[in-house]
């Protein structure tokens, strides 16, 4: 007796129907490229999207990119898409506080501004203690903020003001609980004797 097979096929998905949209960028989020115009517009799918793939934000309808919402969703260290993020949107205060509390980070795509801002880069180097390398140079050269960054993690310190790095008072209040600092501070403190002191405490 003969058998016939049975052969099914699975119908593709409509770029132009949500559920079968959403059904996509639920696995990857850059399917959002290739969905109907409309639907890169429907919150929905955006949210789908970038939770997936915060790269999906390149795709997202110019009307959502200046949503703070979606644009926080950008916000990941695993991810560059901040950059993609409109610079008005990046440029507004209170959202570069949210950014960075979200991830440290983040004040790299900021704006100069918001990188000079006493308050955001706290924010940032005590979420993060490697993102004061993107702060100004005077944030870099503020003792609150590099003591902060330096807390968080100790091999910031090579990013703080050459100035900080020669100053003795300030390289002995910090190895005692960073003793990482004296990778970076000035050679002429390397072997002093009441650092090294420090140190061993």
């Amino acid at each position: 007796m003969s058998s016939k097979k049975k052969f099914s096929f699975e119908k593709a998905p409509d770029m132009a129907v949500k559920e079968d949209v959403l059904g996509l960028v639920v696995k990857d989020g850059l399917k959002l490229e290739f969905a109907d115009e409309r639907l890169k517009n429907d919150k929905d799918i955006v949210y789908a999207a970038l939770a997936e793939n915060p790269n999906a934000f390149r795709f997202v309808a110019d009307a959502m990119k200046f949503d703070e919402k979606v644009c926080l969703k950008c916000v990941s260290p695993y991810t560059w898409a901040l950059q993609f993020v409109p610079e008005q949107i990046r440029a507004d205060m209170e959202f570069a506080l949210k950014a960075v509390n979200k991830y440290g980070g983040a004040l790299r795509y900021l704006s100069n501004e918001a990188k000079d801002d006493h308050c955001i880069v706290l924010a940032a180097v005590q979420n993060c203690g490697s993102s004061l390398q993107y702060a100004s140079q005077s944030m870099r050269g503020n003792e609150e903020i590099v003591r902060a960054a330096v807390g968080k993690f100790a091999h910031s310190f090579k990013f703080a003001d050459a100035r900080l790095h020669r100053n003795k008072a300030f390289v002995l209040s910090l190895v005692k609980n960073s003793p990482g600092v004296m990778n970076y501070a000035h050679p002429q403190l390397q072997g002093d004797k009441e650092i090294i002191a420090a140190m061993a405490v």
